[in-house]
């Protein structure tokens, strides 16, 4: 047991006072005077025996008080016995690699003070490296650094490279304060973030943490010399504005934010082609925003687009994809029927899938020698219930593997749905009266997003002249759409990591007027959706998102497998380079630390180390209820021998 400030103890002499007082003769307080001795001369009174003390319960009380009150101010503390054998702490060095650390010196700060926190650091403290964007990457972790020198820990920053994605501090803190948890027992837990703490980071993963007592966060923010940043995004890319005067036909406009840094001393703006020509230039005050329209040259090409006018070049290029559909093969398995007749369901479907501005889908009939090639890079399968069974087993095994497939019943035939199925199964004409109508339908099913809009919900003008009933063993479908007979009208069965949606009724005029009607299309359109095929398929990203080949690393132009050109800039968020408000963190519970200096003395880390462990211990709370017990006892306890003492004459 040891104290913050072991001087205090010294007022524990302050104990003799009670006992001096409890030995002090009392002399009587009140004097009567007597008519008959006041020609006497008075006579001093002597003590025949020596003082005692009485009341002993009563002076225990008050050189107990006494004493708390001392050990109280002087904040003792318990030193561990993992403190006593010398453990030493867990540290987690988290380095921002986000694209706001590209500008001029910060990620060479960044691993100067790296360097400077692992030669701080003892071989006993466990230490763990992290870097973290917009998401966190490990780099060495507390069982390799154990016992090694600070030279041998640094190692690993040489490899270390800074990145262009954005910065989500809030989840990097949160992975931090688990990887934290899995250190050995330790007496000091330190987070240390070592970034430029810029305004544009995320930190929404920390509402509703609950931040752990033992865990302290250290801050290291690098050196920004100047926040002169004007940053650009696109907003829109618009074709055809007729309501502009100066609009040619087929011309691409685009629509592009500027933004300005609150503390910025850069007003003045250009925005050019990579040919040198200016699109657009201009004044914009410090802390505004600005949206500017100008047009595209060609909108058949990719295009860059460069920012001058601020001294921060890492968000001055601005990278625009061209507007074009996406190319999706769309196959289609079917008997041998004539595929251009009214009355083939085929003749439909190709009239309906026609490209447009966002899809391109592309009809390719399979055979016998096609099937195996086709269904590797289709993206949706259209199969009639008379196709070949031979098929059914490719079929079946391309479902399974996550393909989506749409099968139309136009007969009774049930061959090539019991391969499929590899059920027994059974197909038959339902007795219907005039005409069916759709009657219940799962709205909330995946292929049936496209009409989420109540608007758009309603099927029950489409007349149904024929509809088939299905038998199947053992096959529990899911029941999409129900017809007013109460029979299944459009059907989902999952098979493996795919989906088959059988409808029991052709669409083409000699089954029904779904062809006709105008909820043909969007039907089909969220069937493609719900395989993944959707009109809403972005050209533009950032750094960090998904791309159909894997992620967006740095900013550019990607090309994908199916001919798009996509186009991969730095999050906007990275142009915020104001500091952001420590307040924030606070106020959502993060426990900041005293002292953010790596270059600390180790007289000055011992004290910080016993303040935190005293901190945490508490024991001066305890002394102060103590002391109030104490002297309310002492109180009663003086009241109650005062009130029963007896009165003495002299």
């Amino acid at each position: 047991m040891t104290a913050l400030f072991p001087l205090y103890l010294a007022a524990g002499a302050a104990v003799l006072a009670p006992i001096l007082l409890h030995l002090r003769r009392k002399m009587p307080k009140t004097q009567v005077e007597f008519s008959s001795l006041q020609f006497l001369a008075p006579t001093p009174m002597v003590t025949a025996t020596r003082s005692k003390i009485v009341r002993w319960l009563l002076l225990l009380l008050r050189c107990l008080a006494l004493l708390l009150l001392a050990a109280m101010f002087a904040r003792p503390f318990s030193l561990t016995q993992d403190t006593v054998k010398g453990q030493g702490r867990a540290v987690v060095i988290m380095i921002d690699r986000s694209a706001s650390m590209q500008q001029a010196d910060h990620w060479k700060q960044a691993l100067g003070k790296s360097r400077d926190w692992l030669n701080k650091l003892s071989p006993q403290d466990q230490v763990a490296l992290v870097t973290f964007d917009r998401s966190v990457q490990q780099v060495s972790a507390f069982t390799q650094n154990a016992s090694r020198s600070a030279g041998d820990r640094a190692v690993a920053l040489q490899t270390l490279a800074c990145g262009w994605a954005g910065t989500d501090l809030g989840r990097a803190v949160v992975e931090g304060v688990s990887l934290l948890n899995e250190a050995s027992k330790a007496a000091e837990k330190r987070l240390v973030v070592i970034s430029d703490f810029q305004e544009g980071a995320e930190i929404e993963a920390l509402r509703g943490f609950a931040w752990p007592e033992s865990v302290s966060l250290t801050t290291e923010p690098v050196t920004v010399k100047q926040t002169n940043n004007l940053a650009t995004s696109l907003v829109a890319q618009v074709a055809d504005q007729d309501d502009d005067a100066v609009a040619k036909a087929g011309e691409s406009w685009l629509r592009v934010r500027l933004a300005n840094a609150r503390e910025s001393r850069s007003e003045n703006f250009a925005l050019r082609w990579a040919s040198g020509e200016i699109a657009a230039e201009g004044h914009l005050l410090p802390g505004a925003t600005r949206v500017v329209k100008f047009p595209r040259p060609e909108s058949s090409e990719p295009q860059v687009l460069t920012l001058t006018g601020d001294e921060w070049p890492f968000d001055n290029i601005l990278h625009i994809a061209p507007p074009q559909p996406r190319l999706v093969k769309v196959a289609v398995l079917a008997g041998e029927g004539d595929a251009g007749s009214v009355d083939s369901p085929l003749f439909y479907l190709n009239r309906a899938l026609v490209p447009n501005s966002k899809l391109s889908p592309s009809v390719v009939m399979l055979n016998n020698d096609s099937k195996t090639s086709a269904l590797k890079d289709a993206g949706w399968l259209v199969a009639m219930n008379d196709a070949s069974a031979s098929a059914a087993a490719q079929v079946s095994a391309w479902v399974e593997q996550g393909g989506r497939m749409l099968c139309v019943v136009t007969d009774t035939n049930a061959s090539f749905l019991k391969a499929l199925l590899g059920t027994e199964v059974s197909l038959s004409e339902a007795d219907v009266k005039d005409y069916a109508l759709i009657s219940e339908i799962d709205f909330a099913h995946p292929v049936l997003k496209p009409f989420e809009d109540v608007r758009l919900r309603d099927f029950t003008r489409i007349h149904f002249w024929k509809h088939r009933t299905l038998k199947a063993e053992g096959l529990k479908p899911e029941v999409v759409a129900r017809f007013d007979n109460g029979q299944p009208a459009w059907l989902s069965i999952s098979r493996g990591k795919g989906r088959i949606v059988v409808m029991l009724s052709g669409w083409q005029p000699k089954d029904s007027q779904l062809a006709l009607s105008s909820r043909f299309v969007p039907l089909l359109f969220g069937l493609m959706a719900e395989a993944g095929i959707s009109l809403e398929q972005p050209s533009q990203f950032v750094v960090g998102d998904a791309l159909p080949g894997g992620e967006a690393e740095k900013p550019g132009f990607v090309k994908t497998q199916d001919g798009r050109t996509l186009a991969v800039n730095v999050p906007p968020g990275e142009s915020r380079v104001n500091a952001m408000d420590f307040g924030l963190l606070t106020a959502l519970g993060v426990k900041m630390h005293a002292v953010d200096n790596a270059t600390v003395s180790p007289a000055d880390q011992e004290r910080i180390a016993n303040e935190e462990l005293e901190s945490r211990q508490q024991y001066w709370l305890i002394a102060l209820v103590l002391l109030l017990f104490v002297l309310a006892m002492e109180t009663w306890l003086a009241g109650r021998k005062s009130a029963a003492a007896p009165l003495q004459a002299s």
